[in-house]
C-alpha cells in the first residue's frame, strides 16, 4: 500500500515506503539493518520495530513487547523505568528507545506496518522551568497533562498502565496523577498526589467521563506522613529534580500509603506499580523564593588561598539581625572551609554602593587553589531565631 504524510502501511516496501520515511538515503551499501537501527526511528510510534518474539507478524498485542522486556520496565520498545514498587526510581523512566538487535532479534519488516512518524506519546506533560515555594497553588508548581482521545499512533501510558498492571484492573483514566521531588543526588526524595486546578481536590484522571487537564503541587504545604518534615527540603533555593507519575491509589491503609500528604519514599516500597508522565519526567527545576528578604548571595570569587564573598541586600527589615553562613565544598566533596556572620540594616536607602557589602575569607590551602568544580551552599537565617530562615542556595565556582 505505501506511506502517506509520514504513515507506513503494509504490505510495506523497503525502499519505496521505510526508507523514504526514515529519510535513509539509499545506495548500493544500504541494507534492510540500516532501517532497523535508524536514529531516525520516532521512539513515540506505538507500531516500530521492537526486539524478541518470531520472525512472524506480529499482533497488536504483541508491540507492547515482551514478558521479559516488560519485567524490565520496557513497554512498546521504551524504557519506562525498573521500579519495582519503589516510588523514587521513577526518575529513571526515561522513554529511551531500546532498538532491536540485529544477529540477537528478527528484523521484521512488517513491524514498519503501522508505523507513524508524527507520532506523539499520549499524554503529553509538561512542568514549569521555575517553581516557587512560598507561592500556593498553581502559582507555585503548576502541572500541564493533556490526554488526546484522537491519538491513536503514539504510545499511550493507558496501553502500559493496562500491560503493567495485568493483575489489577486499571487504566489512565482510574489512576491518579502524583508528583516526585528529589534533590539531584537522589538523596532526598518526597512524594504527593497532585491537585486539581478546576475542583482543587484529588482526582482521578478522568472525572465524569472527562480527562482532567490542569494539576498542582502543594510545594508549601507541609503536611507529611511519618516523624520527618519537608518543609527544610522545599523552603530553599537549590534545584530538584521533578517527576510526574501515575498510581491507581493514593490512600491504602494496606499498603501503608497516603499521597494525600508528603511522603517520604527514600525507602518506601510499596505493592503499586507506577508509570511516568511522558514530557514530564526527570525534569531538573529550580525551586526559588518569589520575594526574597533581608540578605541573598551576590557572587562568589576564590583565588590563592582568599575567598570573597559579596552579599546584596534584598527588601530588608531594620528590626532584625541577620545571619549569613556560607559552606565551601573540595571538588571531592569534602568541607574546604565555612565561615558566617552577621549584619543588621540600618534603615537608610540603599544605594548602588550600599546594596552589597563583602566577606572575606582565608581559605586553609597553601599556595594556588587546585582546578575543579568547588560547591557552596549558603544561608541567612534570622540571628535571634535561627530556625528562621530567609534565604538559602547553592552554587558551583570551577577553577581551571
Amino acid at each position: 500500500m505505501g506511506h502517506s504524510n509520514g504513515k507506513i502501511f503494509g504490505p510495506v516496501s523497503f525502499e519505496a515506503d521505510i526508507f523514504l520515511v526514515l529519510n535513509i538515503p539509499v545506495n548500493g551499501a544500504t541494507s534492510a539493518q540500516d532501517a532497523f537501527i535508524s536514529d531516525n526511528i520516532n521512539p513515540a510510534s506505538k507500531i516500530k520495530p521492537i526486539r524478541g518474539y518470531g520472525f512472524e507478524a506480529l499482533t497488536t498485542a504483541q508491540f507492547a513487547g515482551t514478558a521479559a522486556d516488560n519485567n524490565q520496565g520496557i513497554f512498546y520498545g521504551l524504557k519506562v523505568g525498573d521500579v519495582f514498587g519503589y516510588i523514587k526510581n521513577l526518575h529513571d523512566c526515561t522513554f529511551e528507545y531500546q532498538k532491536v538487535r540485529p544477529g540477537i532479534d528478527w528484523l521484521r519488516g512488517t513491524d514498519f506496518d503501522g508505523y507513524d512518524h508524527n507520532a506523539v506519546m499520549n499524554p503529553q506533560g509538561a512542568l514549569p522551568d521555575i517553581a516557587y515555594y512560598d507561592k500556593t497553588g498553581a502559582s507555585a508548581l503548576s502541572v500541564d497533562i493533556n490526554y488526546s482521545t484522537s491519538n491513536t499512533t503514539g504510545v499511550d501510558i493507558n496501553d502500559i498502565i493496562a500491560v503493567g498492571n495485568a493483575s489489577v484492573t486499571a487504566t489512565l483514566g482510574q489512576s491518579y496523577p502524583c508528583i516526585l521531588v528529589s534533590d539531584i543526588q537522589r538523596t532526598k526524595n518526597w512524594a504527593r498526589a497532585l491537585k486539581r486546578v478546576s475542583g482543587n481536590d484529588y482526582a482521578q484522571m478522568q472525572v465524569s467521563g472527562a480527562w482532567q487537564r490542569g494539576w498542582y503541587a502543594e510545594i508549601n504545604d507541609y503536611t507529611h506522613s511519618g516523624d520527618q518534615s519537608p518543609e527544610s527540603f522545599f523552603k530553599s533555593e537549590l534545584t530538584r529534580l521533578v517527576t510526574v507519575f501515575f498510581i491507581n491509589e493514593i490512600n491504602s491503609q494496606a499498603l501503608g500509603i497516603d499521597l494525600r500528604k508528603w511522603v517520604d519514599v527514600t525507602s518506601l516500597v510499596v505493592g503499586l506499580q507506577g508509570f511516568a508522565c511522558p514530557g514530564a519526567s526527570g525534569k531538573q527545576i529550580p525551586f526559588k523564593r518569589s520575594a526574597s528578604k533581608g540578605i541573598m548571595l551576590n557572587f562568589l570569587m576564590l583565588g590563592g588561598n582568599k575567598g570573597t564573598v559579596s552579599w546584596k541586600w534584598v527588601d530588608p527589615d531594620a528590626s532584625v539581625t541577620y545571619k549569613y553562613t556560607i559552606t565551601i565544598f573540595n571538588p571531592n566533596g569534602s568541607v574546604l572551609t565555612s565561615a558566617s556572620g552577621t549584619r543588621k540594616w540600618d534603615g537608610q536607602p540603599l544605594t548602588q554602593v550600599t546594596s552589597t557589602f563583602n566577606q572575606s575569607i582565608t581559605l586553609p590551602i597553601v599556595g594556588s587553589m587546585p582546578s575543579g568544580n568547588y560547591r557552596y551552599q549558603w544561608n541567612v537565617v534570622n540571628n535571634a531565631i535561627p530556625t528562621q530562615l530567609y534565604n538559602q542556595g547553592e552554587g558551583t565556582y570551577t577553577i581551571s
